[in-house]
């Protein structure tokens, strides 16, 4: 079984486990609530990557693998897919700070503040840590 559909299948269950954690365990409303909605994100995305891969696999053919393989080492493929992360990176990095400013403006608990800022701090982190790792590998 080649190892991304072992993946897929671990998800796929790690979320049936959350779910069932979500009815039995005797929790406060909000923390069931958070298990039952992350049980139903890992179902979905678990399923529909273990469906997508088993179309794939029937579709490919030794050519397709080949001409896959060329275009994925290709440099401008490559430089196109690195602009495209960064681009992504900011991007996403102005929405987690406008939901911060919003949520600290509205009035919300101050958790859900401080979880928007917390995700702002783990962004940095990881493009400093990132930056490090492959200056020495590159």
């Amino acid at each position: 079984m080649k190892k991304i559909t072992v993946i897929c299948l671990a998800g796929f269950f790690a979320g049936v486990v959350c779910l069932l954690l979500s009815g039995i365990l005797p929790l406060a409303e909000f923390p069931a609530q958070l298990l039952f909605g992350f049980g139903i994100a890992l179902m979905i995305l678990g399923f529909s990557n273990l469906l997508s891969q088993l179309i794939v696999s029937k579709t490919e053919t030794e050519e397709t693998v080949k001409v896959k393989r060329v275009e994925e080492n290709d440099e401008r493929n490559i430089r196109i897919r690195e602009r495209a992360g960064f681009r992504t990176s900011q991007v996403i990095l102005g929405v987690l700070c406008v939901c911060a400013l919003s949520s600290a403006f509205a009035n919300f608990e101050l958790y859900v503040t401080l979880l928007f800022v917390g995700l702002i701090l783990l962004h940095g982190i990881l493009l400093v840590g990132f930056q490090m790792y492959y200056e020495k590998r590159i």
